[in-house]
């Protein structure tokens, strides 16, 4: 018996496309657009698809956040406080004339937080 394999060729943003066995299968969580002569349509699923395993990033950075105003007005002179996601602070102090803040040079983290202190 011949088996053939399932070959994935594209994923994108929760939407994919499988060719194989002499199908072609579309998946999508969103809406599905298909020009064929005949349509089996069986509602949502995802795209079958693992990435492969890559290594943790070892990267350091050195970065100035610019904190703004929902307008887009920088938030000068403003007492800050930059946090990982689990609560270790990166940097504290008054953010600079254009709402920067001064240069951090830490590992990278997963997530930061900012607070917003009282003068």
């Amino acid at each position: 018996m011949n088996q053939w394999m399932y070959f994935l060729v594209g994923v994108a943003q929760g939407a994919g496309i499988e060719i194989g066995q002499g199908q072609i299968t579309s998946k999508t969580v969103g809406t599905h657009t298909q020009h064929a002569a005949k349509h089996v349509l069986t509602g949502a699923a995802a795209p079958a698809f693992t990435p492969p395993g890559m290594p943790a990033s070892k990267a350091n950075y050195d970065e100035k956040y610019i904190l703004r105003f929902p307008n887009g007005d920088p938030m000068k002179q403003i007492n800050a406080k930059i946090k990982t996601a689990n609560g270790m602070t990166l940097w504290q102090g008054k953010t600079g004339a254009h709402g920067e803040t001064t240069l951090l040079a830490k590992d990278l983290p997963q997530g930061i937080k900012i607070e917003f202190l009282p003068d």
